[in-house]
C-alpha cells in the first residue's frame, strides 16, 4: 500500500534531524494561539526551533507558535519551556479565541493506516470533546465530525475522503496533501502540560492502534474485544479527571457512522 508521503509526493520528511526516524514512532507538532504577548524571545526560545506567526483572529498582540515535530516527550519539553518562558501582559493570554492544535506525522503511513485513524477517533469523538466540553464544541472552527455529512465519506478510499473534506472539522485530514499531517483542532488555548501531556496521550493511543490494527471491517464493528480495549485505554482516570463534561460513553452507541461505511 501506498504511504501518505508518495499519494501526495511530499518531498519533506516532517522530522527534524533529532527526531528518531524508523516507523513506528509518534512525532507530533503543535501549533499554540496565545493572546497579550510582549515577548516571546528571552531564554533561548529561538533554540527550541519555535516560530511566530500572525493570527488574525487573535486580539491584543496575539500570536500563534509553532512547534516543531517532535516525540512526545520532547514535544512536551517545548510547550512547557515555551510557557515558562513567554512573557504576556494582561488576564487572558487565553480567551475563547485561542487553541491549541496538534499536527500528527502520518507520512511513513499507508492510506489504510490514515484512515483507521479516521474511523478509530469516529468511533471515540464523544470522548474527545468531553475533554475539551461545550465551548470548544460549538466553536465553528473546530466542529464534530458528527455534526456535518462527513461520515457519509467514510466509506470512499482515502485520496476522495480528503478531497470531500472541511478545514474548519475538530479532526481535520487536509493538512495530509501538503504536510503529511492529521490536525487534532480540539484543545483550548491553554498552558497546562499536565492537560496537554494527557490530550497527547489520548492522540497517541488512537495513532498507535491504528498502526497495529488490520484494516477495519465489519468483523471489527460486531466483535467488540479490540474496540473495548481502545476505550479503556483511551478512558484512563487521569483523562476522566480532567474532562470539562461527563464522558458518559457507550461504545455500541457510536458506532453507527461507522458501520455505514461497511453497507
Amino acid at each position: 500500500m501506498a504511504t501518505i508521503k508518495a499519494m501526495w509526493g511530499l518531498s519533506s520528511d516532517f522530522l527534524f534531524a533529532h527526531v528518531p526516524k524508523p516507523k513506528g514512532v509518534f512525532v507530533a507538532g503543535a501549533e499554540l494561539e496565545v493572546e497579550d504577548v510582549q515577548d516571546w524571545s528571552r531564554n533561548g526560545l529561538a533554540e527550541l526551533e519555535i516560530k511566530s506567526t500572525e493570527d488574525g483572529s487573535l486580539r491584543n498582540n496575539g500570536k500563534e507558535f509553532l512547534l516543531p515535530p517532535s516525540t512526545k516527550p520532547e514535544l512536551l519539553d517545548r510547550f512547557y519551556r515555551f510557557h515558562r518562558d513567554v512573557l504576556m501582559v494582561g488576564e487572558a493570554p487565553f480567551s475563547a479565541r485561542t487553541s491549541t492544535h496538534v499536527h500528527v506525522n502520518m507520512q511513513q503511513s499507508t492510506d489504510a493506516q490514515a484512515k483507521n485513524f479516521l474511523l478509530l477517533y469516529a468511533i471515540f469523538e464523544p470522548l474527545a470533546f468531553a475533554f475539551v466540553g461545550d465551548q470548544r464544541q460549538q466553536n465553528i472552527h473546530c466542529v464534530p465530525l458528527g455534526y456535518t455529512h462527513m461520515p457519509s465519506y467514510y466509506k470512499l478510499n482515502l485520496t476522495t475522503i480528503v478531497s470531500k473534506w472541511h478545514k474548519y472539522t475538530a479532526f481535520n485530514l487536509l493538512p495530509l496533501v501538503e504536510k503529511g499531517t492529521v490536525e487534532f483542532r480540539h484543545l483550548e488555548g491553554t498552558a497546562d502540560v499536565g492537560r496537554f501531556s494527557t490530550w497527547l496521550s489520548f492522540i497517541e493511543t488512537l495513532w498507535y492502534t491504528a498502526h497495529k490494527m488490520k484494516d477495519f471491517s465489519v468483523e471489527t464493528l460486531t466483535d467488540l474485544t479490540v474496540l473495548r480495549s481502545v476505550e479503556k485505554q483511551l478512558h484512563t482516570p487521569e483523562f476522566h479527571r480532567q474532562c470539562v463534561n461527563n464522558p458518559a460513553f457507550t461504545l455500541e452507541d457510536n458506532l453507527l457512522d461507522v458501520k455505514l461505511a461497511f453497507v
